[in-house]
């Protein structure tokens, strides 16, 4: 009878064991999924940008210097947004 009370409370345990980690794998996947969908808004925006800066040089290639410019400033704003949600699914991952 012994053995079989051990076996219960070890299933217990292990029952609540399961539920901890199912629950915190569960925040961390909701947690990567935020900051992919803020990534893809955050990266849109200087996408956007940048095919519009291209289309502006085929129907005004005389200013092209300027809109390389703009071009070279928006890529620069999507590298940084994209390394900061590197580091920032990097410290979700430890956590």
């Amino acid at each position: 009878m012994k053995s079989y009370d051990q076996l219960s409370k070890l299933n217990v345990n292990l029952g609540q064991l399961v539920k901890h980690k199912t629950y915190h794998i569960e925040q961390k996947n909701k947690q990567l999924t935020e900051i992919a969908y803020t990534n893809a808004h955050q990266i849109r925006g200087p996408l956007a940008r940048i095919l519009g800066l291209l289309q502006l040089i085929a129907v005004d290639p005389g200013n092209t210097g300027q809109y390389l410019i703009r071009i070279d400033n928006e890529a620069n704003d999507m590298d940084k947004i994209t390394k900061e949600v590197g580091e920032s699914i990097e410290l979700t991952i430890l956590d």
